[in-house]
């Protein structure tokens, strides 16, 4: 190759300036007024130096008087592989807009007023299309007329010499942080982290795609996408991106979540990304994204087994919506969605309708439900295998002897059926076998709960905990009604477990009354009550603390007790009394009479 000499008259090479200015500006310098005559009056090769061929750029530079690694840095070489390389990076040709010119009018402005005819100047980065602004200036780059001949698309002083009348839209630095990690990578090659590991042309494309999803939503035709969008987009996605994968399928799954099941598919969710992701199936370059894509959506979408996702066949179907487990799994749909709302999965709604499910049920959870609804038993068959009736059930779910599984908007509850079996092989575990003389003074369950006051499930969860010792024809092979227990054994148990209570009858008593006038006590405050287990709320199972009958025994004596301490009638008590006008508390009518200690004791 011929070495050309310097030129007499040449131009300042511009920092980030490509090897086509700086040819334009050299012929326009030399009284050239086309680049295309220029370079074939030098012997250049016209389209070489556009392809950045490192020979031309050497003869160029060497006309030109300038560092031809200057030069070469921010020009585009296209290599063999197919690929550009610009600055420390490669990009694919898909990343460049070589046949539309942009520019910043402030650079070109300024360029003049320095350089004058020969001023103005475009930078290498500005035919990438992921630059959209002006880092000096903070505005937006606009578009020029294209040259009449387009042998002239980079003779960019004729280009430029062309005034620009739209005026150059300001942005904010933080629309910029996107543009400004590319430059960096331009400048310095890519950093450690997940989005530097990608190929330059799929990371800027991602950032793109991905965060106008995120910014814009997945449906807006990408014709109808303006530049300023594609600015923040861009800005958006890197924003979210540059904390590697995870950030990236968490978005998609907060995206999945902003509106019900049913109501979309991936496609239509992800839109514009995915369509865009889907359309690079030909690129190698982007199958780190399909790869982190493609298993996201099997494992968040109904995807059945053998459906195809960005080109590759679903192993297993993951998640499912009610219908296809119903299908799949062969159970009812409506136990089914009253599952998934018993266990908190989905919302009840309160028009009594069809559950909206927030997210797909995973195989494990619809594995789980199925085995769930498979052990279940309804309250018709439970109070049969007991040998109960379904009130007696009623009370012991209320004392939480048992709890209801599944309750359908019919009212009829499900209980779990080895739940149930547990509970009477305990009872029978407890139990020996009656002989007619041990068992004498045992009762059923139901008459030692009245006699001790106590709720039937308070009393059942007495003899569970305490292991009490219970009694039946036939241990083995028993049912509940058949049990038998010893109420003393059960009032002593009581004494023990806690000394802190007492029954009704035991307060009535110690106070020398009846319990109903016990329970005329606890309505008006006197004496208060021990709540053991919140479902107990019939009042004949009150349960009354000791501490406050002592201490209302210590203010206040019944006619009866004064009587026995006086040793005197009734009759006689009654008569001193009243003529004393000493006032018995208003407990109301059919109540026995209490009076104040320190009325009638002085």
């Amino acid at each position: 190759m011929t070495e050309i000499s310097q030129l007499p008259l040449t131009v300042e090479l511009t920092i980030g300036e490509s090897a086509m200015s700086l040819a334009s500006r050299l012929a326009r310098r030399n009284g050239v007024p086309r680049m295309l005559t220029f370079c074939s009056d030098l012997g250049l090769d016209h389209k070489a130096l556009a392809n950045g061929n490192d020979n031309e750029i050497n003869r160029l530079s060497s006309v030109a008087g300038c560092d031809p690694k200057a030069v070469s840095f921010w020009t585009p070489k296209f290599g063999d592989d197919g690929y550009f390389q610009l600055g420390e990076e490669k990009l694919k040709f898909t990343s460049f807009d070589r046949t539309r010119v942009r520019a910043c009018p402030r650079c070109i402005s300024e360029s003049r007023e320095r350089h004058g005819e020969t001023g103005p100047v475009h930078l290498g980065i500005w035919q990438l299309y992921s630059i959209r602004t002006c880092h000096r200036h903070l505005c937006m780059l606009v578009d020029l007329p294209e040259p009449k001949n387009r042998s002239d698309n980079f003779d960019y002083s004729r280009i430029l010499d062309q005034s620009i009348s739209k005026t150059a839209a300001p942005v904010r630095r933080d629309d910029q942080n996107f543009e400004r990690w590319l430059l960096a990578r331009l400048e310095n090659g890519p950093a450690n982290s997940w989005l530097d590991s990608l190929p330059l042309h799929v990371a800027t494309q991602l950032c793109e795609n991905f965060g106008f999803l995120v910014a814009f939503g997945p449906e807006i035709p990408r014709s109808k996408i303006t530049v300023e969008q594609w600015l923040k987009a861009g800005c958006k996605g890197f924003d979210v991106l540059q904390h590697g994968p995870k950030a990236l399928t968490d978005t998609l799954k907060m995206i999945q979540l902003q509106s019900p099941v049913d109501v979309k598919q991936y496609r239509e969710r992800y839109g514009i990304f995915f369509k865009w992701l889907r359309d690079r199936n030909k690129d190698p370059a982007f199958d780190d994204i399909r790869n982190l894509v493609r298993p996201f959506i099997w494992s968040n979408f109904p995807v059945p087994e053998g459906g195809v996702v960005l080109g590759e066949v679903c192993p297993r179907q993951h998640v499912f919506t009610p219908r296809t487990a119903q299908k799949k799994f062969g159970i009812s749909r409506w136990k089914f969605e009253q599952r998934l709302i018993e266990t908190g999965f989905a919302p009840k709604p309160p028009d009594g309708s069809r559950p909206v499910l927030p997210d797909y049920p995973s195989l494990e959870t619809i594995e789980q439900i199925v085995r769930d609804i498979e052990k279940l038993r309804d309250a018709k068959s439970t109070a049969s295998f007991l040998g109960i009736e379904r009130g007696t059930l009623l009370i012991l779910v209320k004392a939480g002897i048992f709890q209801v599984e599944l309750k359908l908007d019919t009212k009829a509850p499900y209980y779990d059926s080895r739940k149930v079996s547990a509970f009477l092989a305990q009872l029978r575990k407890q139990c020996i076998k009656s002989d007619g003389s041990i068992d004498a003074g045992t009762e059923p369950f139901s008459k030692v709960a009245v006699r001790s006051q106590w709720g039937l499930g308070e009393l059942l969860k007495l003899i569970l905990s305490e292991r009490l010792t219970l009694h039946a024809d036939n241990p083995k092979t028993a049912k509940f009604h058949e049990f038998r227990v010893s109420f003393p054994v059960v009032q002593k148990a009581m004494a023990q477990q806690n000394g802190t209570f007492c029954s009704l009858s035991d307060a009535a008593e110690t106070l020398e009354i009846d319990t109903k006038t016990v329970r005329a006590l606890i309505s008006l405050g006197f004496i208060d009550t021990v709540s053991r287990s919140p479902q107990e709320t019939r009042q004949r199972w009150q349960i009354v603390s000791k501490k406050s009958v002592s201490e209302f025994d210590r203010k206040y004596i019944s006619l009866k007790k004064l009587c026995l301490l006086r040793e005197e009638s009734i009759q006689y008590m009654t008569k001193e009394l009243i003529n004393a006008r000493y006032l018995p508390l208003p407990l109301g009518r059919k109540t026995q009479r209490i009076f104040r200690r320190s009325d009638v004791l002085k």
